[in-house]
């Protein structure tokens, strides 16, 4: 069981981890202000979609981080440079889990509000506009100021190596919704920067002095090498959309009434903005997904779609442990461009074991990939192996039937690896109908993992509160 997990949350964080420089999916720095006084600041968010597909969403932002200076924006010595340990982390709560492209994040420091900041609406409900607004402490953030385990909290040596302690983001312990400001801005100099749920930096920005301390960190977004207090930084989209060229940013005292938390920072960043939020077409909506079952020996795999536009193929991929990436065993050309329903079989002749999994990976003529779903048959002529969880989607309440030899444990998991709910079956029955209760966990995707002798089963389900 750990084993599989562990493969589920290793390809996620892949996919996560970004490379600085990578025009990617996740969260950019949109505006910092230290405020016209005292702790009057906020950091604002963007969330943007994948490479080539900016509009694509929405995104998983659970686990993302954000903080000020750990040392990759220092050079020189420590004292001065706005290096303070700790940060903090979107939880792992159900706001989080697919938010639109577009969408507008406001954070701000609790202890004193800025006034140009809107009403609190962290869940965008109120009204329902793409902006958050939400204070440091609120419980969908968590925050991590001490060391967990082997692990330390980022206190400095950065791309120069002159402070002491580790710029890692491994091993953190986190609280949700304290109210204590780990990313509180230093007025004379400091950063504002996005980490993905790995801590592998994705954007980030810089200001203030002295020049020699304070650097752009891997971007080289330094906007700004003057003293910091009572000023804004601003995404205003100068020149393009290219938020790593600090040409595109945009430095001004508060006294200007030029910030705009939980708004636009001009008229390009509102053109981007919009680009970002409108809807993106798929190549192919499926009428049917991909399902498979079992026939003396072979395994047949049936799908239609509803729709196509450009697309090209379908390679069918199997594996026989999760655990293990799934192979190409075939390809099935696609229809190209269709406004009907279009059926597709494939057939698995005489696979090499009894359980199996499979999952379609679509190819569209301009070159972009998507992974269908994954589908599991245990084609044996003892009695049949499965999982079935009805309905699904679902609002927590779930029925399950489970046939399998030698039931073992059940556990659900979320996306990004943490084992949500758990219970023992040892003893219970190898063929099994019970109801299941997890209306009290945040509407989102989950993996229902069932171990037993004859291995695992596993099963997507999603949880959907209504409004």
């Amino acid at each position: 069981m750990k084993k599989l997990r562990d493969f589920i949350v290793l390809f996620l964080l892949l996919g996560l981890a970004q490379t600085p420089g990578v025009m990617a999916q996740g969260l950019i720095v949109n505006e910092v202000s230290n405020g016209p006084s005292g702790a009057q600041e906020f950091i604002e968010f963007v969330v943007t979609g994948p490479t080539l597909n900016p509009n694509c969403g929405p995104i998983d932002i659970r686990g993302w981080m954000f903080d000020d200076n750990n040392g990759d924006f220092s050079c020189g010595a420590c004292a001065g440079t706005g290096i303070a340990t700790g940060h903090q982390r979107f939880a792992n709560v159900g706001v989080w889990a697919a938010v639109p492209t577009g969408s507008i994040i406001v954070i701000y420091d609790p202890a004193l509000k800025n006034p140009k900041i809107p009403a609190d609406d962290p869940n965008d409900t109120a009204p329902a506009d793409g902006v958050y607004i939400l204070s440091s402490s609120h419980a969908s953030l968590e925050v991590s100021v001490t060391p967990c385990g082997s692990g330390n909290m980022p206190t400095g040596v950065g791309a120069c190596a002159s402070c002491s302690g580790v710029s890692s983001y491994a091993g953190a312990c986190y609280t949700a919704g304290l109210s204590n400001v780990v990313w509180g801005l230093r007025n004379a100099g400091d950063a504002a920067q996005v980490r993905t749920p790995t801590g592998a930096y994705f954007h980030g920005i810089s200001y203030g002095t002295p020049a020699s301390l304070i650097t752009g960190g891997p971007d080289n977004l330094l906007l700004s090498p003057i003293d910091g207090t009572g000023r804004f930084y601003a995404f205003t989209n100068s020149s393009n959309n290219n938020f790593r060229a600090v040409a595109n940013f945009a430095v001004a005292l508060v006294s200007s009434n030029g910030e705009t938390p939980g708004a636009p920072n001009s008229a390009n960043n509102q053109a981007w903005l919009l680009s970002l939020a409108s809807p993106c077409p798929l190549p192919v909506n499926y009428y049917h997904a991909l399902s498979v079952e079992a026939s003396k020996g072979h395994n047949l795999l049936a799908w239609t779609t509803a729709t196509e536009v450009n697309s090209d193929r379908w390679d069918v991929m199997r594996t026989y442990d999760l655990a293990e990436p799934f192979a190409k065993i075939g390809t099935v050309d696609a229809y190209g461009t269709s406004h009907q329903m279009i059926s597709y079989t494939f057939t698995d002749v005489n696979p090499e074991q009894s359980q199996a999994w499979y999952q379609l990976r679509q190819h569209d003529i301009n070159g972009s990939v998507e992974l269908g779903n994954v589908v599991q048959i245990n084609n044996t002529t003892i009695p049949g192996t499965y999982i079935e969880t009805v309905p699904n989607p679902s609002n927590g309440l779930l029925h399950l039937r489970i046939a399998t030899q030698g039931l073992h444990d059940l556990q659900v998991v979320d996306m990004i690896g943490h084992v949500v709910y758990e219970r023992s079956m040892d003893g219970e029955s190898d063929f099994l109908e019970m109801d299941l209760d997890l209306s009290a966990l945040p509407a989102a995707n989950y993996w229902l993992y069932i171990r037993s002798n004859q291995g695992p089963l596993m099963r997507r389900i999603s949880i959907v509160h209504a409004q």
